[in-house]
């Protein structure tokens, strides 16, 4: 066992999770926010921003649970013959520098302002900053040990009571953005330094099962059966993608890709979306200014990318190009891409008409933005993500 001071392993560690080239395009991004944030004026809406933001990776956070390790790393680092709790608190601690990361470049540039009447502001600034970012990573520590649906509970129930101060509830973590200080920083600071010892504690007995490998898994887990008994092919295309919804996406971390993709009754999605697009109404009209239409368009603008980079990539193109030519395969299976994408995000074209009526004048541009953009730019994504222009 070799004998190395926590911070050489540290620092080890850290060289292998943040090359040059992506520190400074961090600092590209965090000098562009501070520059930005400066001359922005702050209005009273931006705290349901700061608050859906952090209530979002917080419940993320708890859902995917455990220590981000690469395949390599399970391979080559925790073979190592390093002290297993000197590397355990490395890897936690570089966990804890991507989160506070996170929240630098997108939160940090604006909360100082938003922080400025507050009594020592910066001070509460700087105590958020690092309060959210421990929790979210002890978070990931101390909910490894449940399965699936237990985390996915723990982070509908986090995301609830983080967003609560929007409907006047004050006792939340984030009660603070709300200005509710004593009950803010009196929830905070104590749920953070339980968490945090709680994984601390789970982290100095820890095994491997405490980290979760960003490399590439197989499923052998299936749905269910469909049937295209007494249909055309271009019937049978429609009947499937107006069924079902693909959605998938790739991550590079460190060089090492992974790809997750997923597979939905579209009735389901489409009643989540529902659920969403009530959400979305109840918080426009209690912000009344255009804070939740900004986040939501933002939000929604990545859809198409992961429609997109499902297109082909699960495709029997074997099976579908014998039954019928390339060129008409594909151009009724980017049609019906378009079409379900659409169904998917009707429930937001209506309560943004809805909401225009009620004197949000730019919900309008909302609603066009999801009635025509989300839709139909699915289908040059899909070309330029999935180098269509080979078929020809």
């Amino acid at each position: 066992m070799v004998d190395l001071p926590l911070f050489r392993v540290l620092r080890f560690v850290l060289v292998t999770r943040f090359s040059r080239p992506l520190l400074v395009f961090m600092l590209a991004f965090l000098v562009y926010g501070i520059v930005l944030g400066s001359f922005l004026k702050i209005t009273s809406g931006l705290e349901y921003y700061f608050i859906g933001l952090i209530a979002f990776t917080s419940s993320i956070s708890a859902l995917v649970g455990g220590l981000a390790v690469l395949k390599s790393d399970l391979d080559y680092l925790l073979v190592l013959p390093l002290d297993r709790k000197e590397l355990t608190l490395s890897l936690y601690l570089s966990q804890f520098l991507a989160s506070s990361g996170f929240l630098v470049i997108f939160v940090a540039p604006y909360i100082k302002s938003y922080f400025a009447h507050y009594y020592l502001g910066y001070e509460l600034s700087i105590l958020f900053l690092v309060c959210v970012a421990l929790l979210a990573t002890s978070l990931t520590v101390v909910v490894h040990p449940l399965d699936i649906k237990q985390r996915a509970l723990v982070a509908l129930v986090i995301g609830v009571w983080f967003i609560s101060p929007t409907l006047g509830f004050e006792v939340s973590p984030t009660a603070l953005l709300k200005g509710y200080t004593l009950f803010g920083v009196s929830t905070l600071v104590p749920l953070t330094l339980v968490v945090t010892s709680l994984a601390v504690r789970e982290l100095l007995h820890a095994d491997i099962a405490v980290f979760r490998t960003l490399g590439r898994r197989a499923s052998t887990s299936f749905g269910y059966q469909a049937s295209f008994l007494n249909k055309s092919p271009i019937r049978a295309i429609y009947a499937h993608y107006l069924s079902l919804l693909e959605l998938a996406g790739r991550v590079n971390v460190s060089g090492n890709v992974s790809y997750t993709s997923a597979r939905v009754r579209l009735r389901y999605a489409l009643a989540a979306t529902t659920a969403l697009s009530l959400i979305y109404l109840f918080f426009s009209l209690k912000a009344r200014n255009d804070s939740v239409l900004f986040a939501l368009t933002t939000g929604s603008s990545f859809l198409p990318l992961f429609v997109a980079q499902s297109g082909l990539s699960n495709e029997r193109a074997w099976l579908a190009f014998v039954a019928l030519k390339p060129s008409t395969y594909l151009r009724h299976f980017l049609l019906a891409k378009s079409v379900s994408t659409f169904a998917l995000v009707f429930p937001f074209v209506v309560v943004n008409v809805l909401l225009y009526f009620l004197g949000f004048k730019n919900a309008l541009n909302t609603a066009l933005f999801f009635a025509f953009c989300i839709p139909w730019i699915v289908v040059p994504s899909i070309y330029l993500w999935q180098g269509l222009t080979q078929f020809k």
